[in-house]
């Protein structure tokens, strides 16, 4: 497995934002982790990345503890906030590049890969401009390019089609598919179940797996059970049929307003 996450909990003062989450992501699958707002993915995610010490449990990723080495845990993660977390009078490529830097990016093959994630978000030919000028959704690409940089085995990304128009919002999940088409894990986190149906394989013998019950046997409780994090995952090396799974989850999702 490419990561796992073993009784994950987080409390803050009398708050359990999370209690005791645990799941697995093999290598090359796109991981959905469906809830409604304030039900504790942002929390999750901010622990699996380092951002956040968990107050139990433990994230390996790549064979690595989050809590006994997060350096190189950090190493293989690409991470995509759900704020955009970009310099709005630096240029696309200035931002890329200084954020390049920052993950240690080695100067000989830099510049090679500011000018690969721009191709991948499709945004070469907007490179020089100020990222303040940018629409809601070309912002979110280079969010996501900055992700990309350090050529991360796993892609963590929190809501990161929040406030933008359809048709950005639809180039953004096939960018996203293509990334997994090629082999790249992804954890996406969303209260809209289509957005993590997108990413379903579209063989009959592949499954979106991962019902509240499953969510609730798996311990993978957020809060209190009315506010239950539910869990997707998609993967074409599964082979039971998905429809009972996913109904089920769409049908709780849509029961505690969830997807709108």
């Amino acid at each position: 497995m490419l990561v796992e996450v073993k009784d994950l909990t987080k409390r803050f003062g009398k708050l359990t934002a999370a209690n005791g989450v645990h799941f697995s992501i093999p290598a090359g699958e796109a991981f959905g982790l469906l809830g409604p707002n304030g039900a504790g993915k942002t929390t999750t995610v901010s622990m699996m990345c380092g951002l956040v010490v968990p107050s139990g449990g433990d994230v390996v990723i790549d064979g690595h503890s989050i809590l006994r080495d997060p350096m190189a845990v950090r190493r293989v993660i690409g991470v995509v906030p759900q704020d955009v977390a970009l310099y709005p009078t630096l240029s696309a490529r200035e931002n890329l590049t200084f954020f390049a830097r920052m993950q240690d990016v080695p100067a000989n093959i830099l510049a090679s890969r500011v000018d690969a994630v721009l191709d991948i978000v499709q945004l070469a030919d907007r490179q020089k401009d100020r990222v303040e000028t940018y629409s809601g959704g070309m912002k979110r690409r280079i969010n996501i390019a900055v992700g990309l940089l350090n050529q991360p085995k796993l892609l963590i990304l929190d809501e990161p089609t929040v406030g933008v128009d359809p048709q950005s919002r639809n180039s953004i999940l096939e960018t996203l598919k293509e990334l997994n088409r090629q082999g790249m894990t992804l954890l996406y986190t969303s209260h809209y179940m289509e957005e993590v149906e997108f990413f379903a394989p579209t063989s009959p013998s592949s499954t979106m797996a991962g019902s509240l019950q499953t969510a609730r046997r798996k311990t993978c409780d957020f809060r209190p059970a009315t506010r239950t994090l539910s869990v997707c995952s998609s993967s074409g090396k599964l082979t039971t049929p998905s429809a009972t799974a996913l109904r089920r989850c769409r049908e709780w999702i849509l029961s505690n307003s969830a997807t709108r």
